[in-house]
């Protein structure tokens, strides 16, 4: 069973989500007994996130499951695991991404707050004109852009649909938002030195 194949794909796969398609090539299951599981451990797999199972068809008409990071983690376990093993590997991955999401969470609320002080103080009450900015030097997209590429319902944070990696780069975008702030630089100055220059490098 290639779950390490798995894994790697749940870490770079850019909107946190993989299809039991992809689960299948990577662990050999076929794709009836992989849908199977899905549907014997239904609850089990919505109790571990805030989201209920997300599905799509494909071109030939199969139903093909999108899980998010903790219920492809916890597929994975139950493809070996039964009874009382099944419900301890439940409450195991429940709490291992609660507090990986809560440290994640609480240090973008940290930066957020960082940013819209810097903002603040520098006259400018458009705090949401610097946010939009850090999605675009992070991801070369605005966070209108973001939403609708990835289907992400009004009122969700997109931050809870991008990677670890993404999120990273969107958080170190507004560090240094906020330092240039700090130094009394304008929003077109801002915009030129860390979006403009770095498309002209990439050029």
């Amino acid at each position: 069973m290639a779950t390490s194949e798995l894994f790697k794909k749940l870490n770079e796969h850019r909107n946190s989500y993989i299809s039991t398609d992809e689960i299948e090539n990577s662990v050999g299951l076929s794709h009836p007994a992989l849908l199977q599981l899905v549907r014997r451990h239904t609850k089990e797999l919505e109790s571990v996130s805030k989201e209920r199972l997300n599905f799509r068809h494909d071109d030939k008409g199969r139903k093909v499951y999108l899980l998010n990071p903790e219920q492809a983690t916890l597929l994975v376990v139950f493809m070996r695991s039964t009874g009382v093993v099944a419900e301890f590997s439940t409450d195991l991955v429940k709490q291992l991404y609660s507090i990986q999401r809560k440290r994640s969470d609480e240090e973008t609320a940290e930066i957020n707050k960082q940013l819209r002080r810097a903002v603040n103080n520098s006259g400018n009450q458009d705090y949401q004109k610097y946010h939009d900015l850090a999605y675009l030097i992070a991801t070369g997209k605005r966070a209108k852009q973001l939403r609708n590429e990835l289907s992400i319902p009004s009122g969700k944070t997109i931050t809870d649909f991008l990677s670890d990696k993404q999120v990273k780069r969107v958080n170190e975008a507004k560090q240094k938002i906020t330092t240039m702030l700090e130094h009394g630089k304008s929003y077109q100055e801002i915009r030129f030195s860390l979006y403009h220059l770095n498309q002209l490098q990439g050029s």
